[in-house]
């Protein structure tokens, strides 16, 4: 019987050692887990200030944006302002070239005529 007892203490004594074998694997795959969720940690704290970074940079850009389409908008009523006085200038010069046009048709007339009565005068 004590050859039982010795058998199975062995027995025993092997179950705890493969136990604490396991225990020991477990304790090493924990510590590798935490390692491995430290560093994600860290990933993910890196991440979250590219990510702030990232919505600073949106912030700037919108702003650039709003004033870039004020600035459009002005430079489209300029351009409107432009081509307005640019149609009104040129109607202006038009009308002032007609006027001189006619201007000198009298003045050849008026010159016909002058030559006409100087001749009259002259007889």
């Amino acid at each position: 019987m004590e050859e039982k007892i010795l058998k199975a203490i062995e027995t025993l004594s092997g179950k705890f050692d493969n136990l604490a074998k396991d225990v020991s694997i477990m304790k090493d795959d924990m510590s590798t887990m935490k390692t491995e969720i430290s560093g994600m940690k860290d990933e993910m704290s890196t991440m979250k200030t590219e990510i702030s970074t990232m919505k600073n940079d949106i912030g700037t850009i919108k702003t650039d944006i709003s004033e870039l389409k004020h600035k459009v908008d002005a430079i489209s009523e300029q351009t409107a302002i432009l081509t307005e006085f640019r149609t009104e200038t040129m109607q202006r010069l038009q009308l002032i070239e007609s006027s001189i046009e006619v201007l000198g048709k009298e003045n050849f007339s008026n010159k016909v005529e002058l030559v006409e009565i100087k001749k009259k005068i002259a007889k």
